[in-house]
């Protein structure tokens, strides 16, 4: 059976016609394989031209960020400024006013005390109904 086997395939290769059929299956699955090669290659081309691209956009918006930023440098607005903060200058007519970091510390210390602690009259209004606290309202006991 395998003799035979091997005799039936021997004649298929040595046909003619045969032979031809085989070639161009092989000629058509190099011509897929190299194909399919080729579409995968383009398709990872797009992409990294789809990625330069965005980066490329990224760069000029930070081109432009920086020259926006450079031409604010160079107005007088901004040496003005500039002059303030780093020399302490001021402009004629003009009174500082210098506040101790303590103090600015003690008032924000105090804002964040009445700020976590409730208000009583936040707590009475919410205890009474809402025609009691009209009620009050309209007679002027208390406001809203």
């Amino acid at each position: 059976m395998g003799v035979e086997r091997l005799r039936n395939i021997s004649r298929f290769v040595t046909d003619r016609s045969n032979l031809t059929l085989l070639f161009f299956i092989v000629i058509s699955l190099a011509i897929t394989w190299a194909t399919v090669n080729q579409i995968e290659y383009n398709y990872r081309l797009e992409q990294r031209s789809r990625t330069l691209e965005a980066e490329i956009g990224v760069l000029q918006q930070q081109q432009t960020n920086q020259e926006l930023r450079n031409q604010f440098y160079e107005t007088d607005y901004y040496l003005d400024l500039a002059a303030r903060k780093q020399l302490g200058l001021v402009k004629p007519g003009e009174k500082v006013a210098l506040i101790n970091q303590s103090d600015i510390d003690a008032v924000l210390n105090e804002s964040k005390q009445s700020i976590d602690q409730p208000q009583s009259s936040v707590v009475k209004q919410e205890s009474a109904s809402n025609l009691e606290q009209w009620a009050r309202f309209f007679s002027g006991q208390e406001p809203l």
